[in-house]
């Protein structure tokens, strides 16, 4: 029957149409005058025009941008107060801030990633769940802080409620992400910068000369953002009680912590080590490295996830995955190139006329930077693919592969603590592209292979 089928099918074949008319184009340019090809090549200022449409048409691109506003906060505190603080103190707030930052999306214990993933309702379960794990994560970190860089009890305290806060304000940003309402989960998501550089001028403007000021304001800001997002969640979804049928998906939440875990550690990683490995001003030049050189390729980063996520989930099938991560590939790639030649010439001239050259941040120094750089942009799109499509199964490898990652960013690190700061940055560097080069592979087969619903029966 299959045979007859076939048979039966066979006229109705486009190849013959396909020939005809590709034999009928190519008589057609034969016929047509030697500059009429030439003239139907698009002009420069066409394709100029159309690279221009296809950058303001990218999700990520535009998320990316506001992103680098937010980013420019940050930087700006970063700038203020590496100029105003001591170097001790400015290396005692790096290192806060690290926590703070490393501790806060790890509050919600992967509920973030998992209402992305399984439309789970913002009800009071999940509030109650996010508010215990991010107390748990808070106090863990505090402890760290205390112990290994001895940080004081004020600003431990701190630590903690910026932690707790700052993990409601994830949880909350993730939930109107996974609606899509990016107009609302952006802003909560970065009013934490902004709160940052705000902080940062109050401190100098007072004449403070202590880290536990612009830490202090951080964390109550942290507190009203999370505040006004789950305020709204409340007055559209009313925190209804959770469903006795409803389960929460822990194992798909515990491997998305995992992964994340690692990534956010990779991140603040070269801090914390530069903390315990070398010198205090070490550790503040590598604040100011960061704010200029880092903060650009972190914004790039943070916003190719963030709306490429929920759209890979809706995309129907490789085909049309691949089209979307080409066009945003194409858009973050132009903003790469654009960052590298940024940061090149205004790392110096920052550094000279906002910090008066109170910072030595060498050439070597910027080249590391866009190594370790490079490869977190690889590791976004990668990730990003793996984490919205991936099985239970490839969550477990993703976070082996972000775990061994990390072991070997901690060894690179170790190792290239001989060279100084440049020797951290290259053995952390190299941890990210690991990372980025594994995931990359983990992410292929979604890539290529066809839906299951499409599959062709045998």
């Amino acid at each position: 029957m299959a045979n007859s089928l076939g048979a039966a099918a066979a006229p109705l074949s486009p190849r013959p149409q396909a020939a005809d008319s590709a034999e009928r184009s190519a008589a057609v340019e034969q016929a047509a005058p030697p500059g009429a090809a030439a003239a139907r090549r698009p002009a420069p200022r066409t394709r100029l025009r159309r690279l221009l449409v296809l950058l303001w048409r990218s999700h990520a691109l535009r998320t990316a941008v506001l992103y680098g506003v937010s980013g420019l906060g940050f930087t700006g505190a970063n700038l203020i107060l590496a100029r105003f603080f001591p170097t001790v103190e400015f290396a005692v707030f790096s290192i806060a801030l690290a926590l703070l930052n490393l501790a806060s999306p790890l509050a919600p214990a992967g509920a973030d990633a998992v209402v992305n993933r399984h439309q789970v309702d913002p009800d009071r379960h999940l509030l109650r769940r996010g508010v215990a794990t991010s107390a748990v994560v808070g106090l863990a970190t505090a402890a760290v802080g205390g112990v290994l860089y001895e940080l004081t009890p004020l600003v431990m305290a701190i630590v903690f409620a910026g932690v707790v806060t700052g993990g409601m304000n994830v949880l909350a940003a993730a939930q109107f992400q996974s609606m899509r309402r990016f107009n609302v989960s952006l802003p909560l998501a970065h009013a934490v910068n902004f709160v940052t550089l705000l902080a940062a001028l109050v401190t100098w403007g007072v004449g403070v000369h202590r880290a536990w000021l612009p830490l202090a304001l951080l964390a109550a800001g942290r507190g009203l953002a999370a505040a006004f997002g789950w305020a709204k969640l409340g007055a559209e979804h009313a925190l209804r009680p959770p469903s006795a049928s409803a389960r929460y998906p822990w194992r798909d939440a515990l491997s998305l912590a995992g992964v994340g875990a690692a990534g956010l550690l990779l991140t603040q990683l070269d801090r914390l080590m530069i903390g315990q490995l070398l010198p205090a001003r070490e550790l503040a030049t590598f604040g100011v490295l960061a704010a200029i050189v880092g903060s650009p390729f972190r914004v790039l980063q943070m916003g190719t996830g963030y709306t490429l996520l929920p759209r890979l989930r809706a995309a129907p099938d490789p085909r049309a995955r691949r089209r979307l991560l080409l066009h945003e590939g194409i858009a973050v790639a132009c903003m790469v190139a654009v960052a590298c030649v940024t940061v090149w010439y205004a790392t110096p001239l920052l550094v000279h006329y906002m910090l008066a050259d109170k910072y030595q941040v060498e050439q070597a120094l910027v080249v590391a930077a866009l190594f370790a750089g490079m490869g977190k942009i690889v590791e976004a799109f990668a990730k990003t693919v793996v984490s919205a499509l991936g099985d239970s199964r490839e969550l477990t490898l993703l976070g082996l592969v972000s775990w061994g990652s990390v072991v070997a960013a901690v060894t690179g690190g170790v190792l290239g603590a001989p060279w100084g700061l440049l020797g951290v940055v290259y053995g952390v560097g190299a941890g990210w592209w690991l990372r980025a080069l594994l995931t990359a592979w983990l992410s292929l087969p979604h890539l290529r292979k066809l839906p299951a619903t499409a599959a062709p029966a045998r």
